[in-house]
């Protein structure tokens, strides 16, 4: 992926994370140490982002590294909650897998297609 495409979905994941995590660019900025200008510039598409930095916007998201580096698929969407479990005590990860199992059940789902994989 050239560069100008990679800081193009950097931007677009950063934009998307932090409006599904209820955050405004000030409040993200509180929680990196960045200023809301670095931040508007990285959702932007407009300003390289340093792996450290990336990794404390990923954080302060709470989702993975690389989940802001590709576009969102359910691969990244799967590495995510692995994260937001990882450290979750066993009866948290149980009633976890048991409300995704219900979901899929009771929802209709179709699988995905070997594109999306």
């Amino acid at each position: 992926m050239e560069q100008d495409m990679l800081l193009k979905v950097i931007g677009q994941n950063v934009f998307q994370y932090r409006k599904e995590a209820g955050l405004t660019q000030e409040q993200l900025s509180e929680c990196t140490g960045l200023t809301t200008g670095t931040i508007s510039k990285i959702e932007r598409g407009t300003m390289s982002v340093m792996i450290n930095t990336l990794c404390s916007i990923a954080e302060a998201l709470h989702v993975t590294c690389d989940a802001l580096l590709y576009p969102q698929t359910p691969a990244t969407s799967i590495k995510n909650i692995e994260y937001l479990l990882k450290g979750q005590n066993a009866e948290f990860v149980t009633a976890m897998e048991n409300m995704i199992r219900f979901c899929v059940s009771n929802f209709e789902c179709k699988p995905p297609s070997d594109t999306e994989k």
